[in-house]
């Protein structure tokens, strides 16, 4: 098997490990802890090579404007999520944002 082949099929198998984890995320970390989910997606970005974040930040400049200041994409989600959403609210905006960058990058 070529290696772009190779790491292909691993990116498409760690997207697919990553969409079943968001979709259960309860198991592993309080869901209604944002907190708690961005350590999880980083920590599972961490452990994926390639990175299924790659590309997460500057996607995020380029759909919200409201995006300011050199920072990580966990300051900038912030940035976005509307103040009054709290706790489960804010972790399902959240991982909307995340599925639209899947979306769009992924597939």
């Amino acid at each position: 098997m070529e290696t772009n082949t190779l790491a292909s099929e691993m990116k498409k198998n760690n997207l697919e490990k990553f969409r079943r984890v968001l979709s259960r995320r309860g198991m592993y970390v309080a869901d209604d802890n944002l907190d708690q989910v961005f350590g999880l997606v980083g920590g599972f970005d961490a452990a994926s090579d390639p990175s299924i974040l790659d590309g997460f930040r500057e996607w995020l400049l380029e759909e919200y404007p409201q995006c300011d200041g050199p920072f990580g994409w966990t300051t900038s989600v912030i940035q976005i999520l509307p103040k009054e959403l709290k706790g489960q609210d804010a972790v399902d905006a959240f991982v909307d944002i995340l599925m639209q960058f899947l979306d769009t990058r992924h597939n």
